[in-house]
């Protein structure tokens, strides 16, 4: 074969994989319900519509433990969708939702093993249901994510006095979809660093920061004033803050991307990919949930992984990887498998906290929970202002 011939072959395959990854995918989302029978017959209704059209994807939202329930949703609905046919490789769990809301917020963000978002613009969405909540949901997503979006409802539909069609007022009650969202999660932090007395919580495009001990202190401020040169990845979101006190500078994790911003504002900016600078680094890591560094090791979490990497020159060698909830001896039932949304070391009291739907948990040294899961109290402040 000749050297033109072989380029324009890995062009052509190369456009071609571009091409497949563009074309718009039909993809299923079932939400999940705190009981089981109700779930299981949501599953069924899933069955029928998958056994009768073709579907690329399916994401099965809920979480463990909703309203004290004794079953993790997503993972009952998985074994549930592969006993009755459905390759198990289509399937993805979303595992934080304890709400309808959270099932539409939580699976509009939710990446696949490559790292990108399973429902993008142009999908087309058949939400799932039993129950009219299929409706406000599917409408959210029609209205706002720039998807074709439908619902399906099949199963016993006398409607009861509370089953209104905008259910609890998911389509019309807040139009602004970024507070929404927010107001959905509230406070479920997407990153968490402590730093001079006061603990900062990001939420979206905003930083809430408490001084220590002093609730009342709370105050926000937009991301981009507290971080004007934060450019990772192209854009201003966060996965991921580790405080390097060391070297005096935050570590920002975007997508398989960190860059350093040093307390000296003067110190110019670094951009890194997380590869070089944690080496070793599993190759199927695409993205960082939670991190903080604790005695000059950095801890990675990502869905139900931890990361353990030491100091390593200017950056961290991996050193030990293991399951989240082997980490800790008591993890708690009602998060699951791990799938942190934040984390922190305060270097003062030697405490660890990690954070996961609008609640934290506080690690000892010993690498012990000293309590059941929290309730994290933040009041909540007009972000348009």
């Amino acid at each position: 074969m000749s050297k033109f011939v072989l380029t324009l072959s890995i062009h052509l395959f190369l456009g071609l994989a571009g091409y497949s990854q563009l074309k718009p995918k039909n993809v299923m989302l079932i939400l999940g319900s705190d009981q089981k029978p109700i779930l299981t017959n949501r599953v069924k209704v899933a069955l029928k519509l998958y056994h009768a059209q073709h579907i690329d994807k399916i994401i099965v939202s809920g979480g463990c433990a909703a309203h004290a329930s004794a079953i993790c949703e997503a993972s009952e609905m998985q074994q549930q969708l592969t006993d009755g046919g459905v390759p198990k490789k289509i399937i993805y769990k979303e595992e934080n939702s304890k709400t309808t809301a959270q099932n539409y917020v939580y699976s509009r963000v939710l990446k696949d093993e490559f790292g990108e978002k399973i429902i993008q613009k142009n999908d087309s969405l058949i939400v799932v249901s039993d129950h009219w909540h299929a409706i406000s949901v599917a409408a959210r997503f029609n209205q706002y994510d720039g998807v074709k979006a439908k619902f399906f409802i099949e199963g016993d539909l006398t409607p009861k006095p509370a089953d209104l069609l905008d259910y609890v007022g998911i389509y019309n009650k807040v139009r602004d979809n970024n507070e929404f969202i927010l107001r959905s999660t509230w406070p479920t932090p997407d990153a968490v660093y402590n730093i001079k007395g006061s603990t900062n919580y990001i939420f979206a495009n905003r930083v809430y920061t408490v001084t220590t001990g002093k609730p009342e202190s709370a105050k926000i401020d937009s991301l981009s004033k507290l971080f004007p040169r934060l450019t990772v990845n192209g854009d201003q979101s966060i996965d991921a803050i580790a405080r390097d006190s060391k070297n005096g500078c935050l570590l920002i994790f975007n997508n398989l991307n960190c860059q350093t911003q040093f307390d000296n504002l003067k110190k110019k900016s670094i951009n890194t990919p997380l590869n070089k600078l944690v080496s070793n680094l599993p190759a199927d890591v695409k993205w960082i949930d939670a991190a903080f560094i604790k005695e000059n090791r950095l801890y990675l979490f990502t869905k139900n992984k931890l990361i353990i990497a030491s100091r390593s020159g200017s950056g961290f060698k991996v050193v030990n990887i293991d399951d989240v909830k082997n980490w800790i001896s008591n993890w708690p039932y009602s998060w699951g498998k791990g799938d942190l949304t934040a984390a922190d070391y305060d270097e003062q009291t030697k405490t660890i906290y990690l954070y996961k739907n609008r609640e934290s948990l506080t690690i000892n040294n010993q690498q012990k929970s000293e309590n059941k899961p929290e309730k994290l109290v933040l009041k909540w402040q007009d972000f348009k202002n």
